[in-house]
Order: structure tokens, then sequence, then C-alpha cells
């Protein structure tokens, strides 16, 4: 059996899937059960006020959703933020050549390893926002 190294860009994207897959559990698994219960839990306290005046509710209602979006694109930005650093960082360790490049005018980060091997740089994660319009409703 002989020996064959690993390329860089293997390991490389290796780590790049298990950092995605970490953090779209952090978002789907963690983050998004407690951004339904809240959307329940607002809509729960609607229903509880309007009866008595609804102006009240409606605006509480309002204030409590826009709180609620604007802490959820904060935990998005963060794991944007976060997946992009650590991607670049690792990109370090391998001691890679990062270049920016334009195809089908997207940008888009490739490394070139020592190696001569290549790989991307995710611009960010995937994020389906269907998933908080349906919590809402």
């Amino acid at each position: 059996m002989s020996y064959t190294p690993i390329k860089m860009n293997a390991a490389y994207n290796a780590f790049r899937a298990a950092l995605v897959t970490e953090l779209q559990d952090a978002l789907l698994n963690k983050f998004l059960p407690n951004f339904r219960a809240e959307m329940e839990d607002i809509s729960r306290e609607h229903q509880e006020i309007v009866a008595s005046n609804e102006a009240l509710a409606n605006n509480k209602r309002h204030a409590r959703e826009l709180d609620l979006k604007m802490r959820r694109d904060q935990f998005i930005k963060q794991l944007q933020l976060e997946l992009r650093s650590k991607c670049l960082c690792r990109v370090e360790e391998y001691q890679g050549e990062i270049e920016e490049i334009e195809t089908n005018g997207k940008k888009q980060t490739r490394v070139t390893f020592p190696d001569k091997s290549q790989a991307n740089v995710p611009n960010g994660l995937w994020i389906d926002y269907k998933l908080f319009d349906r919590a809402a409703a």
C-alpha cells in the first residue's frame, strides 16, 4: 500500500463543510425553535389584549416582532462573520494565497494552497428566510 499525501484543498473543504454544518445547526436547531416560540408568545399576548384594547395590542405586537426580527438579523450576521473569519483563519494556517475572482457577475474568493490545489472560500451561509416567515404566520 502506497502513501498518497492529502491535498490541502481536501482538508480545507472538509473543515469548511463541518463548519457550515455546525453553524446551520446553531441556526436551525437552537435559534429557530426559540424564535418560533417567541412568535407564538407574541401572538398569544396579542389575542389576550386585543379584546380590551386593539390599538395597544397591535402596537405591542408590532414592537415585539420588530425586536425579534432585529435579533434574528444580528444572529445571522454573527454566523456569517464567524464562517468567513474561521475559513480565512484556516487559509492562513495552510499558508494559502487568496484571490478575488468574478464569474458570471458574482464575486468569489478563491484560495490557492502551496501544493497548488485550489478551493473556494464561502461568501456566507445560505439562509432560507421562509422558515422565519412560516414561524410568524
